[in-house]
């Protein structure tokens, strides 16, 4: 998001709506918070299970949020 309160809102509500699937870590600001303009922040889902995450990934597709582009890597390798 171009507002960082709307993207760690953003990140909260996601975080709500998924604790009862799965653990979630964060939200958390990502190192280089802002870039090109839009703020960061992140989220870290944990299940052993694949179709778990990618449930948890459709439930999160599922809410619409008005000036937040959501974006996801299944197998982070660095985190920015």
């Amino acid at each position: 998001s171009r507002e960082n309160s709307r993207a760690e809102a953003s990140a909260m509500e996601i975080k709500e709506a998924l604790q009862e699937d799965l653990p979630v870590k964060g939200p958390a600001p990502a190192a280089i918070m802002k870039m090109r303009g839009f703020y960061t922040w992140h989220l870290l889902l944990f299940h052993p299970d694949r179709r778990t995450l990618l449930n948890a990934l459709k439930k999160i597709e599922s809410i619409r949020f008005k000036g937040v582009r959501l974006e996801w890597d299944l197998d982070p390798i660095n985190f920015s």
